[in-house]
């Protein structure tokens, strides 16, 4: 019989993923942040003040970014 599915993510997952963020600059902190807040592109680019098409390249930039440092070893 397989194991019951996890009731959340993995405690060495996220501790994973918060040293990841905390390696990024403020402002792509700030991205993070903005959208754990599930903010819409246009709400997003209306808090920092840059157009939704800067908003979608740069959370692009800072999602790859943190691939990268998720995938590196530690």
């Amino acid at each position: 019989m397989p194991a019951p599915p996890p009731d959340g993510p993995d405690p060495d997952d996220l501790a994973e993923l918060y040293r990841a963020i905390a390696r990024l600059s403020d402002v792509e902190k700030a991205f993070v942040l903005l959208y754990l807040e599930e903010k819409t592109y246009a709400e997003m680019a209306d808090i920092l003040g840059i157009t939704s098409n800067n908003v979608r390249v740069k959370m692009h930039r800072v999602q790859d970014k943190l691939r990268q440092l998720l995938t590196q070893p530690a």
